[in-house]
């Protein structure tokens, strides 16, 4: 049987594991323990709704329609190392 748990993830934490902003080994360590710790998991349905309630909720933001030709200018204008580099800062 298990004893109190202790040890609780922050709530920043738990906030970036509810929008998916975990590593996969920080969301295997808070998966496991909300399926352990009611307190936790109540937490962490507060900020799911909140997230979904954003979601639902949110308006659609207009842009230029040369958007799209404007970033493959962008894209073309830099070297294979800079395109690379910038590919990695991106999106990590």
């Amino acid at each position: 049987m298990l004893k109190e748990i202790n040890l609780h993830p922050s709530s920043d934490m738990l906030l970036k594991y509810s929008m998916g902003n975990t590593t996969e080994a920080e969301s295997l360590i808070i998966s496991c323990h909300i399926a352990y710790c009611a307190e936790c998991k109540e937490e962490l349905k507060k900020y799911e709704t909140i997230g979904g309630y954003y979601l639902s909720n949110h308006k659609e933001l207009s842009v230029s329609k040369d958007l799209w030709k404007n970033i493959l200018v962008k894209v073309d204008g830099l070297d294979q190392e800079q395109y690379q580099a910038n590919l990695y800062f991106s999106f990590y």
